[in-house]
């Protein structure tokens, strides 16, 4: 019993080491995000690297990191800056829409607010996409729409783990560390599961 507790093979260490890697990856993704440029490009490399730590693929989480940042640094970067703006179009309305006194203006913060909220849905899939396969940044949109319409209820599920996770962090000690990272690897497991199914054997 106790020599296969402490065998460095057996699935507790296995998967032990997967979220030390798993934690390791999310602060290099943060600090690379720091700079709102690369935002984008770090976003994609980070799930480029976790979703190949889904699938048992990935053993050098930083070299995979920084080898993916810098393959997929243009498309990420699109990718992010028009996430960005279009999220802050939104932002924008909604904000003015809130100091307008017209009947209308509810509606208006309704309608912004669902679309708004809509966008997000559609973002969960961009850097999974872009980080998954070789795809324009045009491509991974298009595809993005498609999932969430195809996919809606695993959208939101994903949407309200990472929250959750998050929100559950804020209250447990390290745990905006350790609960984010494990959302973000069941969410990735049914980004593998749902990429496999419109793959080509």
């Amino acid at each position: 019993m106790l020599s296969n507790l402490f065998n460095m093979e057996n699935d507790f260490w296995t998967f032990a080491n997967k979220v030390a890697d798993m934690v390791i990856l999310e602060i290099i993704w943060l600090v690379c995000c720091l700079p709102i440029i690369t935002a984008g490009a770090s976003c994609t490399a980070f799930w480029h690297v976790f979703i190949r730590l889904a699938k048992d693929e990935e053993s050098h989480v930083a070299a995979g990191f920084f080898r993916a940042f810098r393959k997929r640094f243009m498309t990420g970067t699109k990718i992010g800056l028009i996430q960005l703006a279009v999220g802050l179009f939104f932002l924008v309305d909604i904000y003015v829409c809130l100091n307008m006194e017209t009947r209308q203006s509810m509606f208006l913060v309704g309608m912004l607010g669902v679309l708004l909220f809509f966008w997000l849905l559609i973002s969960l899939w961009f850097y999974p996409l872009a980080g998954t396969y070789d795809f324009t940044w045009k491509k991974v949109m298009g595809n993005s729409l498609f999932l969430t319409l195809r996919h809606m209820p695993h959208a939101l599920t994903c949407l309200m783990l990472a929250a959750a996770s998050v929100a559950a962090g804020i209250y447990v000690p390290y745990g905006f560390i350790l609960l984010p990272v494990l959302a973000f690897y069941v969410n990735a497991k049914v980004y593998v599961w749902i990429f496999e199914q419109y793959e080509v054997p």
